[in-house]
């Protein structure tokens, strides 16, 4: 595992090692302490922090097998603060995860009051001074780690932009009244205390790491922030954040990939017209909340697009890493019922031409992406992924433009990279419209090479 210590104040570390003084000089148990203290890796069933192996042989610094990891939890509980854990289940895949802790409340109360301040900082396991210095060697470190990952990128466009990003990244400043201001929007939002908390440790990293680093993943050639960054915070938080970038997204980009890679041709002709598949639904279910609404229409169509199966559509999915609590759940408030949204012609056509893909996979043992590369079905390599992995080829190759222009030139600067949008920066005010101009025209292009009915928005922060 790759995770650095959190930081905090001098004060909050000073109290934390009074009151727990077997802490101190112990960076075993404080990496664990924070793992407890700082987690939102969570059991969907019990709401447990989960102390997997991989967590333990992190705090330890070497390999934990079973036993050890069993031994290094109960010298913790006996020497720092009481942990209940359930018991580790190979059989079921279920990892540990605490049931209750004998920390003070003291403490925790003092860990959200912490997260509202910048003031002091310092490491929590290693106890350094964050300055200037410290700064920089956390960013040489994380650009070091994003160059190593360049020869994992999926292919060339993937990997150029890897490389783009880890060399021309965008440093994200944020004054003491945008910051201040994110806090409050952060405590407004009607969401746990836990989940503030994740918004807010992420928003307090930012301030010390601002650029975001990214990195490849096996099954995709998308890639994924490698640190903490704004693009992990709700949108109105990181528009704040963005404030003097271009926002750029293309339209509808997985309906209108869809649209042609599966042959709808009323999805097709719809956003041809310039129709919005959003106001469609807003209309046709009479949204009311049509914000709200967006977020989870969008969350439960692309996982459609991506082979979420019918019933964990309707019911939720197992894994809690899709955060996805089925239609019914999902849509609650806003009256639209599973049978109501299955029962929609857009949506049923969507369903039965994603059969029809299914079955054309397995007849030939895979499919083609965007670079008419072929992904093999295989035991490891699913329908569903191979579905996902097509989809998304495309949407890398409409967004791709972007980047050729932004490698050609010092006036137009990629800074964040969102799958099927970005942000820019034009160093020039004053040819902002020329470039925005350009960059749409080139992906207009590319969308009709490739014959995709979307066009590139812009939106400025």
């Amino acid at each position: 595992m790759n995770q650095k210590s959190v930081v905090v104040s001098k004060v909050f570390r000073n109290r934390l090692l009074a009151e727990c003084p077997n802490l101190k000089n112990n960076e075993k148990y404080l990496r664990l302490a924070q793992h407890l203290l700082y987690s939102n890796f969570r059991d969907k069933e019990n709401g447990g922090t989960i102390v997997s192996r991989d967590i333990i042989a992190w705090a330890m610094g070497c390999e934990a097998s079973n036993i050890v990891a069993k031994k290094f939890l109960n010298n913790f509980s006996r020497d720092i603060w009481g942990v209940e854990y359930s018991q580790y289940e190979y059989r079921d895949g279920k990892a540990r995860t605490v049931i209750a802790m004998g920390v003070s409340q003291d403490i925790l109360d003092a860990v959200n009051d912490d997260l509202l301040s910048r003031d002091n900082q310092v490491e929590l396991v290693g106890g350094k001074t964050v300055n200037t210095v410290y700064k920089r060697q956390i960013d040489v470190l994380d650009k070091q780690q994003a160059l190593m990952t360049l020869a994992l990128a999926k292919n060339e466009t993937a990997r150029d932009l890897l490389k783009y990003l880890s060399t021309h990244t965008f440093t994200t400043k944020i004054p003491d009244d945008l910051y201040d201001k994110a806090i409050q929007l952060i405590i407004a939002r009607d969401i746990s205390q836990d989940a503030k908390n994740t918004m807010l440790l992420t928003l307090k990293n930012v301030s010390v790491q601002g650029k975001t680093y990214y990195k490849p993943v096996e099954k995709s050639c998308r890639l994924f922030p490698a640190n903490d960054s704004i693009l992990s915070l709700p949108k109105e938080i990181r528009q704040l954040m963005c404030k003097g970038l271009i926002g750029a997204d293309l339209r509808s980009c997985q309906m209108a990939v869809i649209s042609r890679i599966w042959n709808i041709p009323s999805l097709y002709r719809f956003l041809s017209s310039g129709r919005s598949i959003w106001g469609m639904f807003f209309t046709d279910f009479h949204i009311v909340d049509k914000e709200n609404f967006k977020i989870k229409l969008k969350k439960c169509l692309y996982s459609i697009v991506f082979g979420m199966s019918k019933a964990h559509l309707i019911h939720g999915h197992p894994n809690k890493a899709y955060n996805w609590r089925g239609i019914d759940k999902e849509f609650e408030g806003h009256g639209v019922t599973s049978d109501i949204f299955l029962s929609h012609n857009m949506v049923k056509v969507i369903l039965s031409a994603r059969n029809r893909m299914f079955a054309q996979i397995r007849k030939n043992r895979g499919a083609y992406d965007a670079w008419h590369e072929f992904i093999p079905l295989t035991d490891l390599i699913t329908e569903s992924s191979i579905m996902a992995q097509v989809a998304q080829s495309y949407e890398m190759r409409l967004i791709e433009p972007v980047l050729r222009v932004c490698e050609l030139t010092n006036e137009v600067q990629l800074v964040y990279y969102l799958f099927d949008g970005c942000y820019l920066h034009i160093r020039q005010g004053e040819r902002t419209d020329l470039w925005v101009e350009r960059i749409q025209d080139l992906v207009y292009d590319q969308a009709c090479l490739l014959g995709i009915p979307t066009a590139l928005e812009i939106e400025s922060c």
